[in-house]
């Protein structure tokens, strides 16, 4: 019987040993390691991503908030502005109509000759009668400083001067022109 060559065997370890350390550089071992890598990459680049994705979809709703609430100013704004035109449409008009009304009771009294007669309040810029307006010529006359004052006031007129200025001064604007106020 023939014994074992162990030299032989040692060398055909050794020639396993080396064959088997060139594995590695078979493209498909050599791949999965590639691949590993690469997948620990790619899930490294989904997390990124993922993270970006999120600050995207918040950015997202924050500029959503922002034109909400842009929309509800400016509707707030176009609300106010409405408001604001028919208030201004309303004292245009009042306005105007104060004017023509003034107009006419001045053009009335421009020819007043009797001291008792009747005299058309004029209207205020609201269109509103005042109070204690004087019935008549001869009412203006026997007004007291602090009532002619109070009128002059109502028609945001100046108040300065004596108390016959003041007649003076009620009496040209409200229109008296043929009578005398002194």
């Amino acid at each position: 019987m023939s014994q074992p060559d162990f030299q032989r065997v040692t060398d055909h370890f050794k020639g396993i040993t080396e064959e088997c350390e060139k594995i590695s550089n078979i493209p498909a071992v050599d791949a999965g390691r590639n691949l590993e890598a690469f997948m620990t990459e790619m899930r490294n680049d989904m997390r990124r991503v993922a993270q970006q994705m999120n600050d995207i979809t918040n950015r997202m709703q924050q500029t959503e908030q922002h034109m909400h609430d842009n929309n509800t100013n400016m509707r707030n704004d176009i609300n106010a502005l409405r408001i604001d035109v028919v208030t201004l449409r309303t004292d245009t008009t009042n306005h105007l109509n104060a004017n023509d009304a003034n107009a006419t009771a001045r053009l009335v009294k421009s020819f007043i000759m009797d001291a008792n007669i009747h005299l058309e309040p004029l209207r205020d810029s609201r269109n509103q009668l005042l109070a204690n307006y004087p019935e008549n010529y001869n009412a203006i006359k026997n007004m007291s400083g602090i009532e002619i004052t109070n009128i002059l006031l109502q028609y945001h007129l100046p108040v300065t001067g004596n108390v016959s200025e003041k007649k003076k001064r009620l009496g040209r604007f409200t229109g008296l022109r043929a009578i005398s106020l002194e």
